[in-house]
């Protein structure tokens, strides 16, 4: 597969994750800070990984190689909760998961905290998401390590059952659930009481956005059957698509070349109806959020910026790396100490 595709897969296919967001993207690199609708830089470049903004907090990570930690940082760049965990992702509704490893556990476990950085429910997941609609995926730590569904209590409503399950779509109320194994499993979706609504046929699968979710049918990368289906499970738009994002702000991000191992296409976006709205011109295009959009615009790992539902490209400036704009803000990776 394309490096492109491959790293854009991570953002656009999270929701195969339970533990995945769409829009959570990470950087790995030095220098990441955050710009604001302006492109102003109003956190300096001091994190070596960043998460989006959600409820005023973003998950950041400080050091490099083994000697690294994760906290959460407010709007003005202050840490609200202290760099001491493996991994966190964000607070949703008043409640962030945290990974800790320690002597007693190297391969590490999940937690919720609150606000204040409190362990809420005193119990230990293989894995664990955020909470949507009062509703979490976690995998149990007991063997088969399946995964369920905790309420705000931090109780099953849903015992541990499937192989994978998505955090909710507050629209619709379904969340994608794998079943069958990594890979002989396939993706369906239930709702809110756990009860399955579409069944389990397609080989990925993401979360509703938009009253749209993208699936594929096939396992086989080499074939283009990317398309989307409404709430009732219809195929209503593609079928045929390459490789695509998730809708928002009425645009979805779709690869144009004969299948996603096709190094020769690039990405574009359409619309609800099919419509190509912006031509296949970018090497990697992420979902827009906040009318804005991050877009790889040449080969050139440096030439990233952020385009607008036109297609203009926004604050004359590029960088080594965006993130999705969430509450105003946006991480980016400062090209040597600043913006070129």
């Amino acid at each position: 597969m394309k490096r492109g595709i491959r790293a854009v897969a991570v953002l656009l296919l999270a929701a195969l994750l339970a533990v995945s967001l769409s829009g959570c993207e990470m950087f790995s690199m030095l220098q990441i800070g955050y710009i604001d609708k302006t492109g102003a830089l109003v956190i300096p470049e001091k994190y070596q990984q960043a998460q989006p903004f959600h409820e005023g907090r973003a998950g950041v990570m400080m050091g490099i190689q083994e000697v690294y930690a994760w906290g959460f940082i407010d709007t003005t760049g202050e840490f609200v909760i202290q760099p001491e965990y493996n991994m966190v992702r964000p607070y949703y509704e008043g409640l962030a998961p945290v990974q800790i490893v320690d002597d007693d556990n190297a391969d590490g476990y999940w937690i919720y905290i609150d606000e204040e950085g409190n362990d809420v429910f005193g119990k230990q997941f293989l894995d664990a998401s955020v909470f949507v609609n009062g509703l979490a995926p976690v995998q149990e730590l007991e063997v088969p390590q399946k995964y369920g569904l905790i309420n705000r209590e931090g109780e099953y409503v849903l015992e541990p059952t499937y192989d994978l399950i998505s955090v909710f779509d507050p629209e619709t109320g379904l969340a994608m659930v794998r079943v069958g194994g990594e890979t002989a499993g396939r993706c369906g979706y239930i709702n809110q009481e756990g009860e399955e609504v579409i069944e389990p046929k397609y080989y990925y699968a993401g979360t509703f956005s938009e009253g749209l979710a993208a699936v594929k049918v096939s396992q086989d990368d080499g074939v283009a059957d990317w398309g989307f289906i409404n709430p009732e499970g219809e195929m209503v738009l593609g079928g045929d698509y390459a490789y695509v994002g998730n809708f928002s702000d009425g645009l979805c991000p779709v690869y144009f070349g004969s299948s996603a191992e096709d190094a020769t296409g690039k990405w574009g976006y359409i619309d609800k109806q099919g419509n190509v709205v912006l031509e296949a011109q970018y090497m990697t295009a992420g979902n827009f959020s906040d009318g804005m959009a991050a877009v790889q615009l040449s080969s050139e790992e440096d030439d990233w910026a952020y385009i607008d539902t036109q297609g203009n490209v926004l604050f004359d400036a590029q960088y080594a790396g965006c993130g999705q704009f969430s509450e105003g803000l946006a991480a980016v990776v400062v090209v040597n100490g600043m913006q070129r």
